[in-house]
Order: structure tokens, then C-alpha cells, then sequence
């Protein structure tokens, strides 16, 4: 399974990658994120379990995260959960200018290949995994960083955020 979502958002790139990277905080303005429990940091390295919902079904996983802001990527790898091995990568390219600043190309690209002792395993991965779940959770995600980033979304963000300056709206 091969999925890939992109979108154009305009924004510092500081801004961008931390916001991006801090998969901490997601819940607190990706209404689809239930929860993110860091499990341990160390070595440019963090451990989580994160939980969303898509259509009303609760998904669960384990990741790996390695942000590389030097390189312009954040690597993740699902450690636990229905998509242990899979391969997640978020790319940031810059891509002109706009009135609201640098555009950037920010991209996430999604790499499944289960080792499942069915034959429709590799079916199940591409057409319900990458395709029902994994392109549209994407998706949403990336559309909803832009809204606020960009500042064209009411923000829903938590006290706690908004003092740390993460994804606010600037005046």
C-alpha cells in the first residue's frame, strides 16, 4: 500500500515543521485526533500512542517519530497496532511566496506492506487501510493545519497552546 496526500500551506516554516512535529498537541486542534499519549523522548526520537476517529470508527496505533527539520522531514513508524511497519514520511518543499508568506508543498506519504498470511492482505492494506483510512485521515489532517496556519479557520485551540504560540492566529 502507497498513499501520498498533499496540499500548499503558507507559513513560516519554523511555524509549519514544529506545528507538525508537535504530535503531542494534536488533539488539541485536529478534531479527529481522540488522543496522543507520548510514551518517551530521547535521541531526536519520540514514542507515542495515538488514537483517531474517521466515519465514527476509533483507530489506534503506535509510532516512532524522528523529526529532521535540517532535512525539511518527519519520519514516523507504526510499532504497534494493525499497521505495525508502516512507513509515514511528511516532506515540506518550499513553493513560492504568498501575501501570507513562504508557501510550502508539505506532503505525507504513506508506505504499508503487511506480512499477513492472507491472500487479502494486500487488498485489506491497500483498498480499506490506505485508502478508506490512512488518504482520508491525511487528508484531513493536512486541510485542517492549513485553515489554521493560514488563518482562515476559527481556532479551537487549548489555553495551553495558544500561550506556547503554536498555530495561532497573528494580528
Amino acid at each position: 500500500m502507497k498513499a501520498s496526500n498533499r496540499i500548499q500551506i503558507s507559513a513560516p516554516f519554523e511555524r509549519l515543521f514544529d506545528t507538525a512535529a508537535d504530535i503531542g498537541h494534536w488533539p488539541d486542534f485536529l478534531p479527529h485526533y481522540r488522543w496522543v499519549k507520548i510514551l518517551a523522548r530521547g535521541q531526536g526520537r519520540v514514542t507515542a500512542e495515538m488514537a483517531a476517529r474517521h466515519r465514527g470508527i476509533p483507530l489506534w496505533w503506535r509510532t516512532l517519530q524522528r523529526p529532521l527539520p535540517l532535512e525539511k522531514r518527519i519520519e514516523f513508524t507504526h510499532i504497534g497496532g494493525i499497521t505495525r511497519g508502516m512507513e509515514v514520511q511528511w516532506t515540506f518543499e518550499e513553493a513560492g511566496a504568498s501575501c501570507l508568506g513562504p508557501t510550502w508543498l508539505v506532503q505525507i506519504h504513506h508506505r504499508f506492506d503487511p506480512s499477513w498470511p492472507s491472500a487479502l492482505g494486500p487488498w485489506f492494506a491497500d483498498r480499506i487501510i490506505g485508502k478508506l483510512f490512512v488518504g482520508e485521515v491525511a487528508n484531513k489532517t493536512l486541510t485542517r493545519m492549513k485553515a489554521l496556519l493560514e488563518g482562515s479557520a476559527p481556532s479551537e485551540l487549548s489555553p495551553r497552546n495558544a500561550e506556547r504560540g503554536v498555530l495561532h492566529s497573528e494580528t
